[in-house]
């Protein structure tokens, strides 16, 4: 977790992204390292309850699955890396859907392209 948090260290911030066929620019924001914790509210955890909200049936929020940013401006769609590979991949999913179906955007969050690609809304 920790090399995680000092990747995210450099992240942090706006980072240029763009969706196939669109003309205008896009960006993703990286959170800081301070927020980490509570980013994973909503997420990986019930912002009431504080009840573990992973799970392991398709579909569900991965137990490896940590959040680490968002799409602006709705910000409602996150980025997240899967701890449980070294490389620290970068996915998105929709948020509202009832479920959680990772998209892969980028192999390595240590190898970042000059734009991320984004998928097609």
């Amino acid at each position: 977790m920790e090399r995680l948090k000092a990747l995210l260290e450099k992240l942090q911030g706006y980072y240029p992204a763009y969706v196939p066929g669109e003309t205008r620019e896009r960006e993703v924001l990286f959170i800081s390292p301070e927020k980490f914790e509570n980013f994973q509210i909503g997420y990986r955890i019930h912002g009431y309850t504080g009840e573990d909200l992973t799970g392991t049936a398709d579909g569900d929020w991965q137990p490896g699955w940590y959040a680490v940013g968002n799409i602006p401006p709705l910000g409602d769609d996150p980025l997240f890396t899967d701890i449980n590979d070294e490389k620290f991949p970068l996915y998105t999913a929709q948020h509202g859907a009832g479920r959680w179906d990772a998209i892969k955007l980028i192999d390595s969050l240590y190898n970042l392209p000059d734009k991320i690609k984004l998928p097609d809304e």
